[in-house]
């Protein structure tokens, strides 16, 4: 889009067609239209022509000529460009969210991940953009990533938005996926047991299944969900299988008993209860070629001639996804005839004749020639440039034969700093003097970062004292994210951590202090691929010798329930009605052209971006969030949820009653403070008696300390 505005802009015409080129033409760009584009540039052209023709006869001829020139250029360009099709509204994204979400995550903004998924969902089809939402809160929780409390955060603000949106389906497939993560309440699983009522309105016993599924009381919700779904699935015609009898379907269901009657194909009946049913059934679709095979033969026989794809699809999902021939001949004997087996497999072998990618023979098993007399006259950049094609087992003969050349010192050091194969970058340096080495040690402890994989060599290969020195390397490494085409930094330095028994680590906290101790820790916990045992590991050995920077600190935070209360349903009209509005008005805003000169777009993003971040942090808070419990206030010392009464030492009568409750208590001219505001610091623990003193200078005696009744 922006290739034509540019084009618009250079050829002059944007005087009357630059608004309607970003205002229509843009959008339907962004709305995926399925309309192809020549035919809408066609009908742009013609508009145009119009308006340009009313210009004519106001004597502004240069229009004609610069607008024919514009979609001339226009025209051309579209041809061009094979990549603008007519696509459908289904058409997925161009950009994957987990791409964006990895880059976000390498850039440690993690910030940004809730308003960038939320961005991404309301912008794209949902049924594209859920499951990459789900693939990436999954990436989120890997061990090696370590961000499940955004991933978390992410997920039940979702939920709700879905459901907020009326996406009641969607919201239950999310829910589905994501439950896992979610610490559910009472308000939030009855919440769900709406959604399925709503989506399943059908079935008239849905109460029962909810009981029994434990959905709506203290069992594990992805649990629940998932027995709720397989007894909704047992509904009276559904197929089934069982280890035991085999194929059947569901006859009847008794919700006074508790029991479902099943008939199964080995012209067996049999009742289970409900929990047996659990237990020994697996719900399997109705399209399954086991079960079509006994209950419906002509159906397979009817898709082999109409829609043998659709076939091959459930042959691959309930037989297996490398079917051969013996194996379709076997699952289809005594079900269609011969004549109809060949036809499918004859299919079948054009299907993969068509689809089978086309190979050439790679090039390490392509004869490399090369002239090793030569070599010792080739200028050295021809030099450099014959080993990076050259295979590795070619390079290090290529090496061994240059150290005749007169220049050898000299490139050798070149090709060193070029090569990324261990066993090449071993080949040259050994071939240095030890003086050449030394220089070469001295190099890359300074410019680790431009030559990090020499780095790497050299901090493994040779044995250097300062390990903590390696260290503060290998950690700058990992936080400055380069990425290498064949070395994965962040791998090969967990893998130097870890390796002989954490011999750096432990190295390493014999030659700090406790001070730099805490900061090295710190860091080492930012890299994201330890696995929890090992991250365990490591802070035992720094806690063996700095116990002390182990220390933890309280972070609950202490209000009034009435508080607790009122926060949260603070949270929810933000998630129910705030979002939802700023959602709309980018919706607007993007409506109103070029983004990058549409004010109302950038102040609702800027909103949007606000609130999200509002949104977390309540959700943060709320977590930590503890009721003050009155009934157990020791009033023999300044504590949160006491009265306090000061006397001022320098006036005479003058007397100040202060409260001291939760942050989101506070009201100053009620007397009520936080306990995190520095004037409640000062007073917390003090005794009737003990003098403190406020911001201004002046000094108060506590004179009495009473409970705060609420």
């Amino acid at each position: 889009m922006g290739r034509i505005l540019r084009l618009a802009t250079e050829t002059g015409a944007y005087r009357k067609g630059r608004i309607i080129i970003e205002r229509n033409l843009y959008l339907f760009f962004e709305t995926n239209s399925f309309y192809p584009v020549k035919i809408v540039a066609a009908f742009y052209s013609i508009y145009f022509f119009s308006l340009l023709l009313k210009s004519f006869v106001f004597k502004f001829m240069k229009e004609i000529v610069d607008f024919s020139l514009f979609f001339a250029n226009l025209y051309v360009m579209l041809s061009d460009n094979n990549s603008v099709m007519s696509e459908s509204p289904e058409t997925k994204p161009k950009t994957n969210l987990l791409s964006i979400i990895k880059q976000i995550v390498l850039k440690r903004e993690y910030n940004s991940l809730q308003p960038l998924c939320l961005d991404y969902v309301t912008n794209n089809n949902l049924s594209i953009a859920l499951p990459e939402l789900w693939e990436s809160i999954e990436y989120l929780t890997r061990p090696t990533i370590g961000l499940t409390p955004y991933a978390k955060s992410i997920s039940l603000f979702f939920f709700e938005h879905l459901l907020h949106q009326s996406y009641y389906k969607e919201a239950l497939d999310h829910i589905r996926h994501t439950g896992n993560l979610v610490e559910p309440d009472r308000k939030l699983r009855q919440k769900i047991v709406e959604l399925y009522k709503n989506q399943h309105n059908d079935i008239g016993n849905l109460d029962v299944f909810t009981r029994l599924s434990g959905i709506a009381e203290a069992k594990p919700l992805s649990q629940a969900i998932t027995t709720l779904d397989k007894l909704i699935g047992l509904s009276v015609g559904n197929p089934v299988y069982s280890s035991r009898f085999g194929y059947g379907e569901v006859s009847k269901i008794d919700f006074i008993l508790d029991t479902i009657t099943l008939n199964f194909f080995t012209n067996q009946t049999q009742t289970f209860t409900f929990e047996q049913a659990l237990k020994s059934l697996q719900l399997i679709p109705k399209d399954n070629f086991h079960y079509l095979k006994l209950k419906n033969r002509s159906i397979i026989t009817e898709m082999i001639k109409e829609n043998p794809q659709e076939l091959e699809k459930i042959l691959k999902r309930d037989i297996g996804s490398h079917i051969r021939t013996t194996d379709i001949k076997q699952a289809l004997t005594y079900c269609v005839s011969d004549e109809n087996i060949k036809s499918f497999i004859e299919y079948l072998k054009k299907s993969y004749a068509q689809s089978k990618p086309k190979t050439t023979k790679e090039v390490s098993k392509k004869e490399f020639s090369v002239d090793y007399d030569v070599l010792l006259s080739m200028q050295s950049e021809k030099i450099i440039e014959l080993i990076s094609k050259a295979p590795n087992i070619t390079k290090q003969k290529i090496i061994l034969s240059l150290n005749k050349r007169n220049d050898w010192q000299e490139l050798s050091m070149k090709l060193f700093l070029s090569q990324s194969d261990k066993r090449v970058l071993q080949t040259i340096f050994s071939g240095f003097s030890n003086e050449t080495q030394q220089q070469v040690n001295d190099k890359l402890l300074t410019e680790y970062k431009q030559y990090p994989i020499q780095f790497l060599f050299i901090s493994e290969t040779v044995k250097l004292s300062n390990a903590y020195a390696i260290l503060t390397r290998y950690l700058d490494l990992v936080r400055s994210h380069i990425n290498l085409e064949k070395v994965s930094i962040a791998g090969e330095i967990r893998r130097r951590l870890i390796t002989q028994d954490y011999e750096i680590i432990k190295k390493s906290v014999e030659q700090i202090t406790s001070d730099i101790a805490k900061r090295t820790l710190s860091r080492i916990q930012e890299i994201k691929n330890l696995y929890p045992e090992e991250r365990e590991r490591i802070e035992k050995i720094f806690k063996e010798k700095f116990p002390e920077i182990f220390t933890q600190e309280t972070e609950w935070i202490y209000s009034t329930e009435n508080a607790i209360k009122n926060k949260t349903e603070e949270l929810e009209k933000l998630i129910s009605e705030e979002i939802p509005t700023v959602a709309a008005e980018i919706g607007r805003a993007r409506g109103y052209g070029d983004l990058r000169e549409n004010f109302e777009y950038k102040a609702a993003k800027e909103k949007q971006k606000r609130l999200l971040a509002q949104v977390s942090q309540m959700q943060h808070d709320l977590v930590k969030a503890r009721p003050i419990d009155f009934n157990k206030i020791d009033t023999t010392k300044v504590n949160i949820g006491a009265t306090i009464k000061l006397a001022s030492t320098q006036e005479s009568n003058s007397y100040l009653t202060y409260t001291i409750l939760g942050p989101w208590d506070s009201d100053v001219q009620k007397g009520i403070i936080s306990y995190l505001a520095p004037f409640a610091q000062h007073m917390l623990n003090k005794l009737p008696g003990d003098e403190i003193t406020d911001s201004e200078g002046k000094t108060y005696k506590i004179i009495e300390i009473t409970k705060t009744e609420v």
